[in-house]
């Protein structure tokens, strides 16, 4: 019974045994002999059972020589079984065999002891975990993956674990924030190197904490790097959509400083760009396909002529264009076609102004676009003047022998005008190297000086420039120029441009040596001439004087040069003098004029001063030329003269007067016709020697001593009566005076021929004068007789007498008494002595207080 329990005990464990899902093998502990072997090893190892018996465990056929932890396969499996033997009822281990297609097979072995036969055996369980192992690695590989991944992405990856301490953090959280790893993760002060700020950490961890783990959100969170720079980080919580195990927190981040810094650099940049539009001085328009204004500026608003407002309510039709210009709306049509334009159109504001503006439209998008308008009436007005004046300069360069340059002094660049070729004979007009190339044509002697005047210039504050030098043609001769230019500058003040415009004065200066010749022969003809000789300029300006101008002066001829002679000119001549000058002047005609002009020692002469025009051979006015003649001394023969005449028409009629009266009463006093013939002779012929004696005297005065001689001549030294003249002294009279005087004393003398001392034999005249000291001065003329005694006075007054007292009274201002002596008749004869001395006379000595003729 026990044995067929055995039996059947033995029969169910090897049915197990064969049956079983685990390949079961049998080996020899000692030579690891494989003695059985289900079929489940058969199907593991893919060979029969009769190969799998004559194999050893460590068989290269079924284990290879190394597994994977890289010992050999006999001495692993030798190891594991002597492990074994040492007590260990089972023994799991992995290791590798190989079926019989040399496939790998990864088998979880369990070993276990069992005697059989005598010996001791070991069962192996084998099972194949080839997949699981793979699917293992897989996993493990794939979480490599992962973590290299997170480790890697282009985006901030942090974990917070249930602690709370960062758990991951990646590659590019190091990368923006200079942090590493090793100092956040497990850092239980990482938020406080991320976030220093207390108050703005506790702010961040109260609105992390209240959505921690259970929901979607987004914020931005400053971040302060290692450098102490900030950093703008875009967080977005994952946790409670992608829960993983063993992260409590987990998100993704962004570093969006620069983008946040772009935004806000945008929004400035959008400020800006308003602002410009609405201060632009351009107009600035938007509008769509369809002609809609939908923005406007101010400036635009100011050229289109509309309200801002109005314009946002039109179409771009509803501008107007005068008459005759194509329409706005036209143009506006064609240029949306095109989609990019500039151009002008002509409008017609509504104040019924019409302007030209300028436009640049382009197109923004499908349907808008935009339009820069520019009011350029003033611009086209002055482009249209610019124009004129250029053409008008083009003309003038072309029309004149003047050689315009252009000198660009940052590349050393000349450009010439065409005149340069007409005038120099040089064909190129624009030179490189222009500073050697200039230098080289300045005469040798001029070009040390030109080349320091320029760039003196260049260094100075001035900007013009001009010199006279010599200049070599292109056929090697030399002309003299005058050369000028000035200097364009740049903001620093450094010359960069030079333009300038040369001159040909070759002819002229020959010209003007000639002239200077021809001026040294004229000055010293002119200096020898006694006459004073002048030359104006057109201006009639006084540019030279003579020597004799010079010697009549008294002065350098630089302070009567231009209009200054003029100072000279008498006050009462100049007013008369410049009227006639300015008239004669303005007319260009010959003049002659009379003036008084003050002399070197003070003395006003007259001149006669006479001009005429002169002319250039090219027929222009040069100016005046003329002569001036001293005529004092003809004027004043000529004053002379007219005083005469009027003195003789004076005369003549005084004369006449005095004559008539003369017959008058000497009719009436004479008894006979004889006595009347007689005695009218005599006064007659008394007065026409006067009128002798006043003719042979020059001037408003003649001398006493000669009236007295002259009315006494034909009495002194005659007979042996004595009429004698005593002394030498004299004073001149006025000539009225002297033939007052002269009347006065031919009336005593012929009464002293008569009945006076001069009818005596032993008679004698004594006549003197003499005139008083104080405050009104009298003249008194005595008459004196002697050697004829007269006893008494005559009886009734005689026509004589009547006759002086009113010649006296009358003519002189004075009056006469009579003094009938013993001796003789004393006549005196008082008056002013104004009435009896010239007015230009003088005294040949003071009166003595008597002198004696």
């Amino acid at each position: 019974a026990h044995a067929a329990r055995l039996r059947e005990s033995h029969q169910q464990l090897r049915a197990l045994f064969d049956v079983g899902g685990d390949a079961m093998i049998v080996f020899d502990r000692e030579s690891l002999r494989i003695t059985d072997c289900n079929p489940a090893a058969e199907a593991l190892f893919g060979r029969p059972r009769e190969d799998l018996l004559r194999l050893s465990v460590d068989s290269p056929e079924i284990t290879p020589v190394y597994q994977s932890e890289g010992r050999q396969s006999g001495v692993l499996i030798h190891a594991e079984v002597r492990a074994l033997s040492e007590g260990a009822r089972v023994v799991r281990r992995e290791w590798t065999h190989l079926r019989a297609n040399g496939a790998p097979l990864i088998a979880e072995v369990s070993l276990s002891r069992m005697r059989r036969g005598g010996r001791e055996h070991v069962v192996a369980a084998i099972r194949d975990v080839t997949e699981r192992v793979a699917m293992e690695r897989d996993v493990r590989e794939s979480r490599e993956r992962l973590q290299r991944i997170l480790q890697h992405m282009p985006v901030l990856l942090d974990a917070i674990d249930e602690r709370g301490m960062v758990c991951l953090w990646n590659a590019e959280c190091e990368r923006v924030t200079g942090w590493s790893s090793e100092e956040i993760v497990g850092n239980p002060r990482a938020f406080e190197l991320l976030y220093p700020d207390p108050d703005y950490r506790e702010r961040m961890l109260r609105e992390w904490r209240c959505v921690r783990g259970s929901e979607y959100r987004d914020w931005e969170w400053e971040i302060t790097c290692k450098d102490g720079s900030k950093r703008i980080v875009a967080w977005s919580n994952m946790s409670g959509q992608h829960p993983i195990e063993g992260w409590c927190d987990w998100g993704t981040g962004v570093d969006v400083t620069e983008q946040r810094r772009t935004e806000a650099a945008l929004r400035d940049s959008e400020r800006r760009h308003r602002e410009l539009f609405e201060s632009s001085r351009d107009g600035i328009s938007v509008t769509d396909n369809a002609g809609r204004m939908l923005h406007m500026n101010e400036a635009a608003a100011e050229v289109l002529g509309y309200p801002r407002e109005t314009l946002l309510t039109m179409n771009v039709a509803d501008l107007r264009a005068p008459e005759g210009a194509p329409t706005i709306a036209e143009q506006y049509e064609s240029y949306t076609r095109v989609g990019a334009r500039i151009g002008e159109f002509r409008l017609l504001r509504p104040d019924g102004a019409v302007r030209i503006v300028e436009y640049t439209a382009r197109r923004v998008d499908d349907d808008t676009h935009m339009t820069i308008l520019r009011d350029v009436t003033e611009r086209r007005a002055a482009e249209e003047e610019r124009r004129v004046a250029i053409e008008r300069f083009e003309c003038v360069v072309k029309a004149t022998e003047d050689v315009v340059w252009d000198w660009d002094l940052t590349t050393d660049t000349i450009e010439w005008s065409e005149a340069f070729t007409r005038v120099y004979g040089y064909e190129e007009t624009v030179l490189k190297d222009a500073t050697a190339w200039v230098k080289e044509h300045i005469h040798p002697d001029d070009r040390e000086r030109i080349e320091r005047s320029v760039f003196g210039v260049f260094k100075s504050d001035d900007n013009h420039w001009e010199s006279e030098y010599r200049w070599r043609r292109a056929d090697g001769t030399h002309a003299v120029v005058y050369d000028r230019g000035y200097v364009i500058r740049d903001e620093h003040g450094r010359p960069t441009r030079m333009i300038g415009a040369m001159i040909d004065f070759t002819q002229r200066r020959a010209a003007e040596q000639s002239l200077r010749e021809s001026e040294s022969r004229f000055r010293a003809m002119a200096d020898s001439s006694p006459m004073m000789i002048w030359v104006s300029d057109e201006a009639c300006q006084c540019v030279y004087f003579n020597r004799a101008c010079i010697e009549f002066t008294g002065c350098a001829p630089e302070s009567l040069l231009g209009r200054r002679w003029m100072e000279r000119v008498h006050p009462g001549d100049l007013e008369r003098t410049k009227a006639s000058l300015e008239r004669s002047w303005a007319l260009r005609e010959r003049f002659t004029v009379e003036y008084r002009s003050r002399r070197h020692d003070g003395e006003y002469r007259w001149l006669l001063d006479s001009g005429a025009p002169r002319y250039l051979d090219d027929g222009s006015f040069a100016g005046f030329v003329g002569s001036c003649t001293d005529i004092t001394e003809r004027k004043r023969s000529e004053e002379h003269l007219r005083l005469l005449n009027r003195e003789l028409n004076h005369r003549v009629k005084n004369n006449l007067a005095a004559i008539q009266v003369l017959a008058e009463r000497t009719a009436a006093c004479s008894p006979t016709l004889d006595a009347f013939r007689a005695s009218f002779a005599g006064r007659v012929g008394a007065l026409a020697r006067m009128h002798d004696l006043m003719m042979r005297t020059p001037g408003e005065a003649t001398s006493l001593r000669a009236v007295i001689d002259q009315s006494l001549e034909a009495y002194i030294g005659g007979g042996e009566s004595d009429v004698r003249s005593v002394g030498a002294s004299d004073v001149y009279i006025s000539k009225s005076a002297a033939s007052t005087l002269h009347m006065i004393l031919h009336e005593l003398a012929t009464n002293a021929v008569k009945h006076g001392a001069l009818a005596r034999p032993a008679g004698s005249i004594v006549v003197d004068w003499q005139a008083s000291d104080d405050d009104a001065p009298m003249f008194r003329l005595t008459w004196t007789e002697h050697g004829c005694a007269l006893m008494e006075q005559p009886g009734p007054r005689g026509f004589g007498m009547e006759f002086i007292e009113g010649l006296a009274a009358h003519e002189l201002g004075g009056g006469a008494t009579w003094d009938f002596a013993a001796d003789g008749l004393r006549c005196v004869i008082d008056a002013p002595l104004s009435s009896v001395v010239a007015a230009t006379g003088v005294l040949a000595s003071r009166f003595p207080a008597s002198i004696a003729t």
